[in-house]
């Protein structure tokens, strides 16, 4: 099982690629199909675009 995140809503999923070590925003758990936004490193942070995607999403850790 990845590590990953969810919105409430379960809109869009944060999760952790463990073949390339990446984490990916993607509306699927687990597609890497795009639109997906994509980083390395720790989950926060400036997550970059894979087109048709556009524009940088910015994560930033939280509680709830």
């Amino acid at each position: 099982m990845r590590p990953y995140l969810r919105r409430l809503d379960d809109a869009w999923f944060i999760w952790w690629d463990y073949s390339d070590k990446y984490w990916y925003i993607s509306a699927i758990l687990g597609n890497k199909t795009p639109p997906v936004w994509s980083k390395s490193g720790p989950f926060a942070g400036t997550y970059f675009p894979t087109l048709p995607a556009t524009g940088n999403a910015t994560v930033t850790a939280g509680e709830h």
